[in-house]
């Protein structure tokens, strides 16, 4: 897997819900589409084997206070983990991950909500900080 990555970057995601405060079950992510709204990563990064993805530490902040900090274990354990788990998966329905895409791996810190106004930035060792103001 960490021969067919280009780079590790950096990113955050905001999520979003039809479901209030956050509180379903898987079930209810999948019917939801994962949640997902909308992301952004950085521009800087590293070649996969340059750094351990394990110890790459994200402090998250929103509006200037740390909310949360973890490092890459967060991520069951190792991120490229996560990644090898999803290509293992798609191979065994016959499909693969296509050259050039983005494969989030996870979010190491908790989610916080993200109003009108608020800024949220993701401040990565080796990878810079990524930022998201919420409309």
């Amino acid at each position: 897997m960490l021969d067919a990555t280009e780079k590790v970057v950096g990113g955050i995601e905001v999520i979003d819900s039809r479901y209030e405060a956050f509180s379903f079950t898987l079930t209810d992510v999948i019917a939801d589409n994962t949640s997902a709204a909308r992301f952004d990563i950085g521009s800087d990064g590293v070649g996969p084997r340059e750094v351990d993805a394990k110890t790459i530490a994200c402090d998250f902040e929103v509006d200037g206070e740390i909310t949360g900090s973890a490092t890459g274990d967060a991520l069951l354990g190792d991120p490229a983990g996560c990644v090898a788990m999803l290509a293992n998966h798609l191979g065994k329905h016959g499909l693969k991950l296509q050259a050039g895409w983005l494969v989030m791996a996870g979010a190491p810190t908790d989610a916080r909500p993200l109003n009108a106004g608020t800024a949220a930035t993701a401040h990565y060792s080796h990878l810079g900080s990524v930022s998201v103001q919420g409309v």
